[in-house]
């Protein structure tokens, strides 16, 4: 009886246990490679099994564990979900204004000038490269909208304010830093039909805050 046990017991060892030890492993090496790619891996896995005409994953690395760079860069090369390799073209054109005197003045036909043929479509981003003056985009017909955004901002950061302490440049110094701040440094203007698409009653505008600010200077970015 003993030795019928122990003969059992060692047929179970010799057939079942190395059978069931393989299925574990199986199984192992079926939830790395599904797991393995991302945090997507099954979902991906379920949409390529019913739309076909996706590309389909390549072969797994044998020890993923040592192929993280090389995996995540193949991946990305079979991602359906990746954005496209294709990125905007964009040039950059630096443009220098005249200098101004104080407030707010309409640039838009200077920057045009100093901008070659735009494309049919794209966008037009505008930036500042000074922290005492600012752009915008707002009323172009009425010279009084200009009067009245000067008077607004001095009111709102006029050169007396107590209690300033960078007034190393001037009185017109910290004011000028904290109008731009409301300003802002950049605008972008979609182009359309080789034009910009502003509004009919829509101009760019410069905001000058120094006294004497002299020539400031923007850099243009054409995406298309």
């Amino acid at each position: 009886m003993f030795k019928h046990d122990c003969s059992a017991i060692v047929t179970f060892i010799t057939f079942v246990t190395p059978l069931t030890f393989v299925t574990f492993l199986t199984l192992l090496t079926l939830i790395v490679r599904i797991t393995d790619y991302t945090d997507y891996g099954i979902t991906r896995i379920f949409l390529f099994s019913r739309f076909p005409q996706f590309p389909q994953f390549p072969q797994f690395p044998q020890f993923p564990q040592f192929h993280r760079f090389h995996r995540f860069h193949r991946f990305h090369q079979f991602n359906i979900f990746a954005p496209s390799k294709q990125t905007p073209m964009v040039k950059h054109y630096p443009i220098v204004l005249q200098a101004r005197s104080q407030g707010f003045h309409l640039i838009t036909a200077e920057v045009l000038a100093q901008l070659p043929e735009l494309p049919e479509t794209g966008i037009l981003q505008l930036f500042i490269r000074h922290t005492s003056a600012g752009i915008c985009i707002n009323e172009n017909a009425d010279p009084d909208v200009l009067h009245d955004f000067e008077l607004f901002f001095e009111r709102l950061a006029p050169e007396d304010m107590p209690g300033l302490r960078h007034t190393l440049e001037g009185p017109d110094d910290m004011p000028a830093h904290i109008k731009a701040v409301l300003t802002g440094s950049s605008v972008s203007i979609p182009i359309a039909d080789g034009k910009l698409a502003l509004g009919t009653w829509q101009g760019i505008y410069l905001g000058e805050f120094r006294r004497r600010g002299g020539s400031r200077k923007l850099l243009a970015s054409v995406y298309q």
